[in-house]
Formats: structure tokens, sequence, C-alpha cells
């Protein structure tokens, strides 16, 4: 995951699922960390309900739960042992990031040309292999 987020070219392909799965978030948040990840990364909308009006308040909704979650895990467990609450303490400063990161999810589903994956179906993927070889500088 970590190498996904560090990648120089990254597709992303956008579903309600990939939007609400913990590793798939943990990735693309470290992707739109980056200053130039508008250059990095080459959005493939897998359902159009990804871009809806209200797509960031409901995803920010839905981690935010998943947040405050967590947090009530941790109130719940009745332990002195730090290595028992660390992980789940590292899973909500990730789900902060991530709430953080959500304002540019319009911007790379909507700003970006990001194609419908039939739409890149139809063309042959030529879109994105386009995109590999101007950014690996292949002919």
């Amino acid at each position: 995951m970590d190498e996904i987020r560090e990648g120089a070219f990254v597709v992303v392909m956008f579903s309600e699922a990939y939007l609400k799965s913990f590793n798939c978030v943990y990735e693309l948040a470290g992707v739109l960390n980056h200053p130039d990840y508008m250059k990095r990364i080459f959005p493939i909308v897998m359902d159009e309900t990804v871009r809806g009006e209200n797509k960031y308040k409901e995803l920010a909704n839905y981690w935010e739960k998943k947040k405050n979650d967590t947090t009530l895990i941790i109130k719940q467990i009745i332990s002195e042992d730090k290595t028992v609450i660390l992980p789940l303490e590292k899973r909500i400063s990730l789900i902060e990031e991530y709430i953080r990161q959500l304002q540019k999810l319009a911007e790379v589903t909507d700003e970006i040309n990001s194609y419908s994956f039939e739409s890149l179906k139809e063309r042959s993927y030529e879109p994105l292999l386009s995109k590999i070889k101007e950014r690996l500088n292949v002919e």
C-alpha cells in the first residue's frame, strides 16, 4: 500500500466500495497528499455515484462515524498496555487524514478528465495507455 501511495503514476478505480474501504482509502489519501497529485493520478470512475453532488458530505459522514466508532472502542478497552490501543489510534489518524483529503475528491473525479470504465473499454484503453507512455516518456 505504501508503494502505491508513493507511485509516480497511479490508476485509481473509483467506486462506492473503494471509497469505503479502509485500505483503499489509505492508498488514496497518500496519493492525494502529494503536491503533484494531479499529475500522478489517472482516475477511472467505475460507479457514477462517486460524482454525486453530496458525495463529499456523505463520505465525510461515513468516515467520521468510523472514527467515532474506533474512538469508542479505545475507550472501552480497559488496558494499560498501549500496544493494544496503538493500532486503533493510528487508524483514527489515517481516517482523519482521509477526511482532510476528501475535498480533493471532486477535483480528481470531475476536473481531471476522468473516464468511466465503459468509455475506456470502448476506446481500447487508449487514453490510459497514452498517459502511461507520457508519464514514462515512452514513444
